[in-house]
């Protein structure tokens, strides 16, 4: 689980981290980044229902989402209206 944590936090994180370092430097994130095996061995150890609550817990809803319900509620409000 700590892997598949490691590896949504870590999106964009080292882009971010880099900038803080001299160009040239081996970049220490770099040593403890998870590997697609670990990730794989992760997933295998928790539930599709954990890593989805995590998500909502920690990441929220996505921009896209966001705009799909609005899209949604907006014709379901149009439909209502012609009706």
């Amino acid at each position: 689980m700590r892997a598949v944590i490691r590896s949504i936090q870590a999106t964009g994180g080292p882009a971010q981290q880099e900038r803080l370092h001299w160009p040239g430097e081996l970049h220490p994130l770099l040593h403890s980044a998870p590997t697609p095996a670990s990730v794989r061995e992760s997933f295998a150890q928790v539930t599709r229902k954990q890593v989805c609550e995590w998500v909502t817990k920690h990441v929220g809803r996505t921009l896209i989402s966001k705009r799909r319900a609005a899209y949604a509620e907006h014709r379901k409000a149009l439909k209502g209206a012609t009706s």
